[in-house]
């Protein structure tokens, strides 16, 4: 499951859609290993198959370039080449 899980979230740095079903997994996963119960549930199955979908439609179709890229950026700089702000 860990290796599942592991794979599937370097999957969804490519496709962000995937990381909201990540997430219900990997309370299975803890709940597996902290309560020693080794099913999944129905959600938890369905969300394995839309998961399954969207690999196949990325493999046929393939993955959008607006989804590999930032939209807005993450850092912002000011510097000024003149000692006393008046512009280089």
């Amino acid at each position: 499951m860990e290796t599942l899980i592991g794979r599937l979230n370097h999957v969804s740095l490519l496709m962000d859609m995937l990381r909201h079903f990540i997430s219900r997994l990997r309370q299975a996963m803890y709940r597996a290993t902290l309560h020693k119960f080794t099913f999944l549930r129905i959600c938890e199955k369905e969300d394995l198959h839309i998961m399954l979908k969207f690999l196949v439609i990325a493999t046929t179709k393939g993955v959008s370039m607006n989804n590999l890229t930032y939209r807005y950026p993450t850092h912002l700089y000011r510097s000024d080449a003149s000692l006393f702000g008046l512009g280089g």
